[in-house]
Parts: C-alpha cells; sequence; structure tokens
C-alpha cells in the first residue's frame, strides 16, 4: 500500500483492513516520504503493520514495486490504495478466484464509491477495459457517467485489467512479466501490467462477491495538469510498448487524430490543461525514444499471444467518439 499524507484516510483504511476476514496476510505501508505525522500513526496505533520507508516520492509505480520486493515469497500479492475500505470476506474471495484457475494472474473487486455507496467508484468500477486506441474505461464508469449499482455487473468475467485500487496479482508471474514500470509514477500502470499478462496468455477476473469502498481522487485532483498528463502520456506509452509493430503503425494514425479533436474541444471549453497535457504527452514521447524502444523490446520478447487474441478483449472501436458522438454511456450500449 503506497501512502503519501493522509492519516485520517490511512487510519480508517487501516482500521477497515484490521478486520479482514482471511486468516494469513500482511499489510505493508510503503510510504513515499510523506511530510505529515501519518508514519507516526501507524507505528503508535497498528502495531502489526510492516513500514517501508522511501527517501523520495516513487509515485504509485514505485511505492507498490517496492511493497512487492519485500513480499517476494508470498504466493499472492495485493495493490491497495490507502484511502479504501473493505468488507470482511474482500480478500477471502479474490483468493478462492486465484486459487480456482493458475491462468488467472491478476483480480480485482467491485469498487464503490465511499462517498455514495450505491454508485460504483470512478476508479476501477466492476472491472477495467480498454478501447484499440488504449483508452481506459470501467463497467460502470465510461469517461464522466459513472452507474449506480444495481446488481447488473454480478456475475464474474473476464477483464482487460484489474484496477490498482485494490487487485491481487499472482507473484509468480510477476516473476516472468516484470512489475510495474516506473517510469508510470501513477496512472495506468496496473493497465500496462495486465496487458503485459495477457500477452503470456494469463487471465484478468472480476469477483463481484469481493467488495470495497474508495475515495477516488484524494492523491491527484481530476482537473490538475498531472493527472491529465499522467494518463493522457502513459496510455500513449503503453501502445508503443505493447501492440505488434503492425497493430502500431496501423493505429497510432487514429490515436493521434483523436488527440487533436481532444485538444480541440480542450480549448473550446478553455480547458488549458488538458490541452497542455495532451501536447506534453507526446513531446514526452518524442525525446524518450530509447526508453520506448527498450521497453518495448522488453515486451516483446517475452510475448506468447498474438494481438488479435489480445484485441478480441478490447472494445473495436473508440470509446472517446461513442460517448461524445454517439452518446453512448453504458457498457451495455456498446
Amino acid at each position: 500500500m503506497p501512502h503519501f499524507n493522509g492519516i485520517e484516510l490511512l487510519r480508517d483504511c487501516l482500521t477497515s483492513l484490521s478486520e479482514t476476514s482471511y486468516p494469513n496476510f500482511e499489510i505493508i505501508v510503503v510510504d513515499n516520504a510523506s511530510t505529515d505525522e501519518s508514519i507516526s500513526m501507524v507505528k503508535q496505533e497498528f502495531n502489526g503493520v510492516k513500514i517501508l520507508q522511501l527517501s523520495s516520492n516513487k509515485g504509485y509505480a514505485g511505492g507498490c514495486n517496492a511493497g512487492i520486493r519485500a513480499s517476494e515469497e508470498s504466493q499472492y500479492v495485493v495493490l491497495f490504495n490507502n484511502d479504501a475500505t473493505v468488507e470482511a470476506s474482500w480478500l477471502t474471495c479474490l483468493v478462492d478466484e486465484m486459487e480456482s484457475d493458475e491462468s488467472v494472474s491478476a483480480c480485482q473487486p467491485k469498487i464503490l464509491s465511499a462517498k455514495d455507496k450505491n454508485l460504483y467508484d470512478y476508479s476501477g468500477a466492476a472491472g477495467g477495459l480498454i478501447d484499440k486506441y488504449a483508452y481506459p474505461f470501467a463497467r460502470g464508469r465510461i469517461i464522466a457517467t459513472i452507474e449506480s449499482d444495481e446488481n447488473q455487473y454480478d456475475s464474474e468475467t473476464t477483464l482487460f485489467w484489474a484496477s490498482g485500487t485494490a487487485c491481487i496479482l499472482r507473484n509468480s508471474t510477476l516473476k516472468e512479466v516484470g512489475l510495474l514500470d516506473e517510469i508510470f509514477f501513477a496512472h495506468m500502470e496496473e493497465i500496462d501490467l495486465c496487458w503485459r499478462m495477457q500477452l503470456r496468455g494469463d487471465k484478468i477476473r472480476y469477483v463481484p462477491e469481493s467488495r470495497i469502498y474508495h475515495h477516488s481522487g484524494t492523491t491527484l485532483g481530476a482537473e490538475t495538469f498531472k493527472k491529465k498528463y499522467l494518463n493522457h502520456r502513459n496510455s500513449i506509452l503503453m501502445m508503443f510498448k505493447n501492440y505488434s509493430l503492425g497493430n502500431l503503425l496501423k493505429l497510432l494514425p487514429g490515436r493521434i487524430i483523436i488527440d487533436l479533436m481532444a485538444m480541440v474541444y480542450s480549448l473550446g471549453v478553455l480547458d488549458i490543461n488538458r490541452f497542455n497535457a495532451i501536447l506534453a504527452s507526446y513531446f514526452w514521447i518524442i525525446f524518450h525514444p530509447f526508453y520506448i524502444l527498450k521497453e518495448r523490446k522488453k515486451v516483446q520478447e517475452g510475448r506468447v499471444v498474438s494481438d488479435k487474441v489480445i484485441m478480441r478483449n478490447m472494445y473495436g472501436g473508440s470509446i472517446a467518439l461513442a460517448y461524445y458522438l454517439k452518446g453512448k454511456k453504458r457498457v451495455s450500449e456498446l
């Protein structure tokens, strides 16, 4: 569990996790150089919690990786946000799913809003999906439309990605595909990881019996430049890393056109942060070719599944165009 400031959220989270019914687990708080007294609070109030203190803020990806490395003997590891709470059986349900099928390398619970438990949460909802241009969305949440939980997503299913808000990962798989890409810092690093897992033939699953509640957006505000920049840049970076060369060349022009449309729209509504974020994302891509080529080479050398198979689990159009031009607000409408 990466952490950077926020005493009350962390206290609520750890109190909730302490009531987990699964008998054999360890909580590791990875402190990304917090400047408040939250780690002192953990030491005083939660004796059983292990603390890893980093010298600087490594982001969600770096914090999670530090925790994973400290758990290398464990069969499973769980990525968990410090602003979430759980129902007692959440972990048992996830472990049961992992135990039932060794080809499953990641699972996520049903993620509901902590502010209104009748709504799905923005960050993962009922399981992650993606379109062919690497724009992610979720069952229960497409762009800005969040659905009420009316049991419409209460069956187990295969996903494209499991949310980093809360997901369980098979440690043996991580030793083969690698950990989270720390250049992502935050946002979409778990999607990139799940994409890499699928390239070796593994499954990502949704377990609705497992339920958690999340305060979405407490780390980085939704309208900040940094959040928008990381989302756009990391999404484009995933395409460069994970697609075959043929599909990358085929799909990248469409992605660029969609992003140009988004930039024009951003100017029209005076969303300067988004305009600058998209522009900065492409500048980063242009000026980091060696990093991209190095990471792409590693991913493609480990590939055992074709894009044709991977893309069966993607939305075959543009989720942005479907949402804004065709008015499709729910997964059932796609």
